[in-house]
């Protein structure tokens, strides 16, 4: 990526991506505090997936406060919050906001920024395509297995560009 400028959160950034994750952990019937960072990025797998076959319910409460069910920008910003969330807890990475031409991407870095993970708008994309494979578990494995190689510093290289299945899920 070229000329990229990157920023912490603003307090109010931080208290949205927070309201967010809650309302989604409360969805996905998560209430423990003590839920393991896999149990759930596996709970946020298995919603995209049920997403995209039409099998799902969520509360619109819980995803959004509009009146009508939500649409794939809040259940993305629900569930991304919550699996970035999870790469933070069990990685010690760090939620930031890259700028670049102008736009602000919100996204999880990695400690040297050499890698990073844009969790709402991979999502997005998920909900949005029914044939996408949702890798988010598949990408959170793969860093606990220490199956990333290096990267430079603060290259804020796009993980889940290469993160892909050798057997399709289904």
């Amino acid at each position: 990526m070229g000329n990229i400028q990157e920023r912490p959160l603003t307090d109010e950034e931080k208290a949205e991506f927070e309201t967010r994750s809650s309302r989604a952990l409360k969805n996905l019937g998560v209430n423990a505090p003590e839920a393991s960072a896999e149990s759930i990025v596996q709970l946020v797998d298995a919603f995209v997936d049920k997403w995209q076959t039409g099998g799902f319910a969520p509360r619109k409460s819980l995803f959004s406060r509009k009146p009508a069910l939500p649409d794939s920008v809040d259940v993305a910003l629900g569930l991304g919050a919550v699996w970035g969330d999870q790469i933070v807890r069990k990685f010690g990475w760090e939620w930031t906001c890259l700028q670049q031409d102008g736009q602000d991407l919100y996204c999880v870095a990695s400690q040297d920024c050499g890698w990073v993970i844009y969790p709402t708008y991979f999502l997005k994309a998920c909900l949005d395509n029914p044939h996408a494979d949702c890798t988010a578990m598949l990408s959170f494995n793969m860093l606990a297995a220490g199956n990333i190689p290096a990267n430079p510093a603060n290259s804020y290289e796009n993980l889940m560009g290469g993160v892909q299945r050798v057997v399709p899920k289904r």
